[in-house]
């Protein structure tokens, strides 16, 4: 055949015109065999003009069909054809990769924006008309405690309320709602905003924990207090003890009372300062040494040291941990204290109880989410008792600091997590630290 699409054309031309010639001449001089000869030729002639073009044409559709279809595997041969053939191709090929660039481009852009959604800690739902969930990222499936949501129906499973909310929010309102489960009563705050893409309406629904941000900022203003307090005491002590040492170190002779008396003021100020100290570790806890260990042989340890000092009592003190290999991505020897404290305070309510039972529960969920559980069978927390038991200084122990489970808020917010008093009762205490 012919090289090139011109000489392709040409060729096609001249049959054409060949053909026509001699169906004219066979019409003038009735030859019948010129004229079946001429017809031969035309149709040929045209068909193959057909092919020509429409060889060209089903590339174009097997290329649109593809990339439909989501296939950019496909390559036109190049440098082995006719020169229209490899320009068609070359041409194909080309708008194929500015496609695969632009959709590449997409892609990274849409995982990009993803991140950004996942690292805040505002839960976000991109929602339409219909109740379909568009988007979502991470704080808000941890706030709702659920593995996955694809519409706003599935809500139901957690409060038909909640989902009666959501199907009928409109764009600028504001709203507060509350609704309760495994970790006790959720408040959230709700705010919504539109927007139009390709012409589907969408509505961002941007949701906050109220009870987080309100314990933060009472963990907070705890914390300036306690520092301004400790610092003025401490400024105001050190120089009286170090007065009352330097006195005692006089030589001469001193009234033996007055001796006793500077003594005791010595002795008082440096246990106050002892006193103050202590306290001063509400509010200079480090940052995690985050790493991966198993929670079993963890909570075996704990409980080791528990069994330890409590020889002489008959606890029962019962594991369970499911899966068996599960991992926690923490800081082991700080968890280790809030544990350790729970467990402290579950043997505490458990005295003078002959068939006291603890049970430590570690469980993983779809999500990702690692809860730890500890639950006593003591005399329970009345709810007034309930009400501040996170309070620092706050205690009913006689001997007590009142600082244990406030360190234990602080350290499980530096984890991303929290604590809560699940249950208490008589005969059933609980609670519940909940790693996101």
């Amino acid at each position: 055949m012919f090289k090139g699409s011109v000489y392709k054309l040409c060729g096609l031309l001249i049959l054409l015109l060949g053909s026509a010639a001699l169906i004219t001449l066979g019409i003038l001089s009735g030859k019948f065999f010129m004229l079946l000869l001429g017809f031969a030729l035309l149709v040929w002639g045209i068909a193959g003009l057909f092919r020509f073009h429409f060889q060209s044409i089903r590339k174009m559709t097997f290329m649109f069909n593809s990339i439909e279809n989501g296939d950019y595997a496909f390559k036109f041969t190049e440098y082995e054809g006719p020169v229209s053939d490899n320009l068609l191709n070359l041409s194909l090929n080309r708008i194929k990769n500015i496609l695969v660039k632009a959709r590449t481009q997409a892609v990274e852009q849409e995982k990009y924006y993803e991140l950004i959604m996942n690292s805040i800690h505002t839960g976000v739902i991109v929602i339409n008309d219909a109740g379909n969930v568009y988007q979502i990222n991470q704080a808000a499936l941890q706030l709702f405690g659920l593995p996955r949501l694809n519409h706003v129906n599935r809500l139901a499973v957690i409060d038909g309320s909640l989902r009666d909310l959501f199907f009928n929010l409109k764009a600028g309102e504001k709203k507060q709602t509350s609704f309760s489960n495994e970790r006790g009563v959720v408040h959230l705050a709700i705010n919504v905003s539109a927007m139009k893409v390709r012409d589907m309406s969408l509505r961002i629904v941007a949701v906050n924990d109220i009870n987080n941000e309100l314990d933060e900022k009472e963990t907070e203003s705890w914390i300036r207090l306690i520092r301004v307090l400790t610092h003025e005491i401490m400024n105001s002590i050190t120089p009286i003890t170090s007065l009352s040492d330097t006195l005692l170190k006089m030589e001469g002779s001193m009234n033996e009372k007055v001796r006793e008396g500077i003594e005791a003021i010595g002795s008082t100020g440096k246990g106050l300062i002892g006193f103050v100290e202590s306290y001063r570790r509400v509010t200079r806890i480090p940052t995690p040494r985050l790493r991966s260990f198993y929670v079993l042989p963890f909570l075996e340890r704990i409980v080791t040291l528990i069994r330890h000092d409590t020889a002489d009592r008959a606890l029962d003190i019962r594991i369970g941990v499911e899966p068996e290999e599960l991992l926690l991505y923490a800081d082991e020897d700080m968890i280790g204290q809030v544990v350790l404290n729970l467990l402290k305070n579950a043997v505490h309510a458990l005295q003078g109880r002959t068939d006291g039972t603890i049970r430590i529960a570690a469980t993983g969920s779809e999500s990702g989410e690692i809860t730890l559980s500890v639950t006593d069978n003591g005399c329970g927390i009345p709810p007034e008792v309930a009400a501040n038991i996170f309070m620092p200084f706050f205690t009913t122990k006689e001997n007590g600091s009142g600082i244990g489970l406030s360190v234990s808020r602080q350290i499980m917010r530096l984890h991303n997590g929290s604590i809560s008093l699940k249950c208490s009762r008589p005969g059933e205490t609980t609670f519940k630290l909940l790693f996101s």
